[in-house]
């Protein structure tokens, strides 16, 4: 009887309580998110209204669930173009934020993966200090391979500090977000150290091949589920990395959703508000 029967047959009870703590974690890291991308639009020129960023932000969301990053690319420009902002500046806000993602990522994973009882482990430092580089130097961020008429940047050091800071907190809350999807199937999960690793891995790879080489939506998961198969069977890894997926889908939802709703009830107040005044 193979691994995926055995689980099939065992019935496996659900704990809710994880379920409803990493669909927690999840809107966590979503406002952290929102917050990072709402100061990106401001510096780069766009919209200052958080409604309609964190409208748009949580619209534009679930597309990156579908396959190829072109569906999520083009819907964050068309409606920042319906705001008026060009569709070059939209897409260089949308690489900003993937980018500084993914050097906080690649940050995050560095210092993690250092041990000092792993001499080889320092070879990271060099690469630490190059990302910090990089990240202070504010001329990269012109980004004149999409943005040839130059974007008017008012980026600041301390911009650069709170981004850095947000997006690495979103790495930090991913540790207990695995571990809680890991006992929604009521087992236990890996040391945190561990967790940290492999989801850092997993997405930071499939940064790399879904935006850079136009790979698939699910590498993530693909990952996710190799890297687990040290700790769990092959189709129990595979099980979690499907829950991971059906998650991050329900959260993306859930949270869509109750913004669009709060936004069109406060949309509908100040409508009347005015039309009394």
């Amino acid at each position: 009887m193979s691994d995926m029967q055995k689980i099939l047959q065992a019935k496996i009870a659900l704990n809710f309580s994880a379920l409803l703590k990493a669909l927690g974690l999840y809107g966590c890291n979503f406002s952290l998110f929102v917050v990072a991308w709402r100061s990106i639009v401001v510096r780069l020129g766009g919209p200052a209204d958080w409604g309609q960023n964190l409208f748009i932000y949580s619209y534009t969301n679930l597309t990156k669930f579908l396959p190829t990053p072109f569906w999520f690319l083009a819907s964050r420009v068309h409606f920042y173009n319906q705001s008026g902002v060009k569709h070059k500046v939209a897409l260089a806000m949308t690489i900003m934020e993937i980018l500084l993602h993914i050097l906080t990522g690649i940050v995050f994973y560095t210092l993690i993966a250092i041990n000092s009882k792993r001499p080889i482990t320092l070879l990271y430092i060099p690469a630490l200090i190059l990302v910090f580089i990089v990240l202070l130097r504010l001329r990269w961020l012109e980004l004149l391979h999409i943005n040839k008429d130059r974007i008017e940047l008012r980026v600041r050091r301390k911009d650069i500090i709170l981004w850095f800071s947000l997006y690495l907190l979103t790495w930090v809350i991913a540790g207990p977000f695995l571990s809680a999807v890991i006992n929604v199937f009521n087992i236990e999960a890996p040391p945190l150290i561990d967790l940290w690793r492999i989801w850092t891995l997993a997405s930071l790879i499939s940064y790399i091949a879904t935006y850079i080489l136009g790979g698939i939506g699910i590498l993530r998961e693909i990952t996710l589920a190799w890297l687990l198969s040290r700790f769990y069977s092959p189709a129990m890894a595979l099980l979690i990395a499907v829950g991971v997926r059906f998650i991050l889908i329900t959260g993306g939802i859930l949270y869509g959703l109750i913004v669009s709703r709060l936004l069109f009830i406060l949309l509908r107040k100040a409508n009347r508000r005015a039309e009394d005044a």
